[in-house]
C-alpha cells in the first residue's frame, strides 16, 4: 500500500503543473496537483482523478524538471496520459500530505464527500469537458471506488487496482487472524509521511533527494505548511485495530467500525453507480484477487466492466509467479483503458484471469472446470484414493515463514516463492503428477478439526514440490475450526508434471500474526481429510 520514491528525469510534458488548494464540503483545503496537457488553443479535455494517502507529488533538493511535480511511480501514469490528451488532478485525501483537516481512519466515509467536492470543482473548470475518470494502485485504488461511490454524473470510469474489497477479511484480519506486522509496519509508514517525514520504506536514497511533499503555490516558502504538519494529530494505525477481530471492531477513536471502511462498505452505493467500473487484482498480492473475485460476486456486471486478475506485483510492473512468466501493467495498458470508457473508443464488458504457468488468459465465468481431489493419508501421502479413516491427530507449532510472504507485497517486498528447507509444519505429500495439474480458484481443506486447547491457530499451506526437492509455495488458508473446513487463497496456476503436491499444516506466523496460542497445539480430525480442487482439463 506504499508507493517509493522514482526520480524522473525528462523533458516536461505538460503545458502547466499547478498545486492549489480545492475546498471541501465543511471548507477544508485539500491540496491538489493540477496537470494540463498540451493542447492547442487550451481546448477543454477529459480528466482523470487521482487520490492519494503517499504525498500528491514530492518537494525535490534539487528540481531535476523545473515546474514538474514529482510522483514518483505514479509519475509515469500522469505523465502519460497528460500526453495522451488528459488533464490530471492528484489530490491528498483528507488530513495527509499538505491537505488540511484530520486523517482518523483509511478510506473513511468522509472521503466520499470529499471526492464529490473534488469532482464538483473539476466539472467547473474551464479546462474540463465535464467528463471525469478516476483511477488508482492500491489506496489510490479505493479512492478511485469511493469515488464512483458518489454516484457523481460526471465521473465515467473508475479504474481501481491492488484494493481490498473487505478492509478486515483482506488486510487486517484474514482468515480471522490479526495481521499486526502490516499494521505496524504500514502503520509507522504513514504516520512519518504525516509527520512530513521521509518514510523509511522508501528506497534509502529518496532521503537524500526528497525534502517532503510539496507546498501549495500560495504557500512558496512552506511556512503555512510546516505549521499544519506540526499541529497534526497523527493517528496510531497499529494502536487503532489493534483489538480488531472482524468488521464489527472499532477503529480506535476514530467513531467508525471498521465494517463501515473501504469499498464494501459501499456496496450497495457501487452496484448503483452509473460509473464504469475496472477492478484488478493479482493471485500473490496480499488477497487482492479474492478482493476482485467478492466484489465481482457482490455487484455482479451491472457497474463492474473490466475485471482482471493477473500475476503481477502489487505496483504492476513486475511479473510474480512461481511458474511461467507471469505479466505485467504497462503504463499504456491504463492509458488504453480510459480511451475505452472515457472517451468511447469502444469495447465489451470483460472479465477474466490468468493462468500463471501456462500463461494465459480464461474468461472468470464459463470456463469449463473440473472437481479433482486428494485426502490426507498415513505415511504423511496426499493420496488420490478416497480413504474412510481420520488422519492421526497431529501436533503444529508457530513457525516464521520469513519476510518475503504474500503479505509483504503491500509494503513493497516481493514473494519469495522458493519455501526453505525445514521450515516447519506436518506435511502430506502426493506422488509425482503424471500430468499438469492446472489450478483454478476454489482449493479447500476440508476436515473438521478440534484443537487443544480450543484457542489456537491452524494454517494450511498449498505447496509444490520438484523432482529435485525445491519447494514452492502456492497459496495458504486459514482453518475454520468451527466450520470444520479452509478457503485457500484463490490462485490461478499450472502446477507441471513431474512435481507434487503437498498440504503443509503450521499453527500460524507469529511475526506476521497475532496468534491465539503461542506454543504448540495438537489438531485432531473428525473424519476423512479431503483436499478439494477446481481444475482445467489437462
Amino acid at each position: 500500500m506504499l508507493f517509493l520514491v522514482v526520480a524522473c528525469a525528462g523533458p516536461p510534458r505538460v503545458a502547466t503543473v499547478d498545486s492549489i488548494g480545492i475546498p471541501a464540503a465543511d471548507g477544508v483545503r485539500l491540496a491538489a496537483d493540477v496537470m494540463l496537457p498540451v493542447a492547442e488553443g487550451g481546448t477543454p479535455a477529459p480528466t482523470v482523478l487521482i487520490q492519494t494517502r503517499y504525498w500528491r507529488s514530492f518537494d525535490m533538493r534539487v528540481p531535476d524538471r523545473p515546474g514538474h511535480a514529482p510522483q514518483g511511480p505514479r509519475e509515469g501514469v500522469a505523465d502519460a496520459l497528460a500526453e495522451a490528451g488528459y488533464a490530471v488532478v492528484i489530490v491528498d485525501v483528507r488530513g495527509t500530505g499538505a491537505s488540511e483537516g484530520e486523517w482518523r481512519a483509511p478510506f473513511a466515509p468522509v472521503e466520499v464527500e470529499d471526492a464529490r467536492a473534488v469532482l464538483d470543482w473539476i466539472v467547473a473548470q474551464p479546462w474540463s469537458d465535464g467528463r471525469v475518470g478516476a483511477y488508482g494502485v492500491s489506496y489510490e485504488g479505493s479512492t478511485a471506488l469511493l469515488a464512483a461511490a458518489t454516484g457523481h454524473p460526471a465521473l465515467e470510469a473508475a479504474l481501481a487496482r491492488e484494493v481490498e474489497w473487505d478492509l478486515a477479511g483482506e488486510i487486517l484480519t484474514p482468515g480471522g487472524l490479526p495481521l499486526r506486522a502490516f499494521a505496524e509496519e504500514w502503520g509507522a509508514a504513514v504516520a512519518e509521511l504525516d509527520r512530513g517525514r521521509v518514510p523509511s520504506l522508501f528506497p534509502p536514497e529518496a532521503k537524500y533527494v526528497v525534502r517532503g511533499v510539496r507546498p501549495l503555490d500560495d504557500d512558496p516558502d512552506g511556512a503555512l505548511l510546516a505549521a499544519r504538519v506540526a499541529s497534526r494529530r497523527v493517528t496510531d494505525v497499529a494502536a487503532a485495530v489493534a483489538a480488531v477481530r472482524g468488521p464489527t471492531g472499532a477503529f480506535g477513536t476514530s467513531g467508525w467500525t471498521v465494517g463501515e471502511l473501504g469499498p464494501r462498505a459501499h456496496a450497495a452505493a457501487l452496484e448503483a453507480t452509473p460509473t464504469r467500473l475496472g477492478l484488478w487484482g493479482a493471485w500473490w498480492d496480499a488477497a487482492t484477487a479474492l478482493g476482485v473475485l467478492r466484489a465481482y460476486g457482490e455487484l455482479g456486471s451491472t457497474s463492474l466492466v473490466d475485471v482482471r486478475i493477473g500475476a503481477w506485483n502489487h505496483e504492476g510492473d513486475a511479473p510474480m509467479a512461481p511458474f511461467g512468466a507471469g505479466t505485467t501493467v504497462p503504463v499504456g495498458e491504463v492509458v488504453a483503458w480510459f480511451d475505452v470508457w472515457l472517451r468511447g473508443a469502444g469495447s465489451t464488458p470483460r472479465a477474466e484471469w490468468f493462468e500463471a504457468g501456462r500463461d494465459q488468459w480464461h474468461p472468470l465465468t464459463g470456463t469449463s472446470l473440473v472437481s479433482g481431489g486428494y485426502w490426507l493419508a498415513d505415511g504423511g501421502r496426499l493420496s488420490e484414493t478416497p480413504t474412510s479413516t481420520a488422519p492421526e491427530p497431529v501436533t503444529v507449532a508457530p513457525v516464521v515463514e520469513g519476510d518475503r510472504t504474500r503479505w509483504s507485497a503491500g509494503v513493497l517486498r516481493a514473494v519469495q516463492f522458493t519455501v526453505p528447507p525445514g521450515r516447519g509444519g506436518v506435511a502430506w505429500t502426493s506422488a509425482a503428477l503424471g500430468a499438469d495439474l492446472r489450478l483454478a480458484p476454489g482449493a479447500r481443506l476440508e476436515c473438521g478439526w478440534s484443537s487443544e486447547p480450543a484457542a489456537a491457530a491452524l494454517v494450511a499451506r498449498l505447496e509444490a514440490v520438484g523432482p529435485d526437492a525445491r519447494t514452492v509455495g502456492l497459496t495458504e488458508a486459514v482453518v475454520d475450526a468451527q466450520a470444520g473446513r479452509a478457503e485457500f487463497l484463490p490462485v490461478g496456476v499450472t502446477v507441471p508434471a513431474g512435481w507434487a503436491l503437498r498440504v503443509r499444516l503450521t499453527g500460524g506466523d507469529p511475526a506476521l500474526f497475532t496468534l491465539p496460542h503461542e506454543g504448540p497445539a495438537r489438531w485432531t480430525a473428525a473424519g476423512p481429510c479431503q483436499l478439494g480442487l477446481n481444475l482445467l482439463p489437462s
